[in-house]
């Protein structure tokens, strides 16, 4: 039954020192960077949502791609 004590006494005092010493990480947990989301649009031709940088326009509104477009328009 000592024994016993004396381990947990010693766990006990090793997890203190490790959380009371600053500049020790107990874990590398790393917090996410927030980023800025992107504008989602929808495809008039299919409804896949694509990055309205990458849409392709035309006369009907905003495209996944060129084959789309001209599929919808032509």
């Amino acid at each position: 039954m000592k024994f016993l004590m004396i381990i947990l006494l010693v766990l006990a005092v090793i997890w203190l020192w490790r959380t009371k010493r600053p500049g020790l990480p107990l874990s590398k947990k790393t917090t996410p960077t927030a980023s800025n989301p992107l504008t989602m649009v929808a495809c008039v031709h299919c409804s896949v949502h694509v990055p309205a940088g990458d849409a392709i326009p035309g006369k009907k509104g905003l495209y996944c791609s060129d084959e789309h477009r001209r599929a919808s328009e032509g």
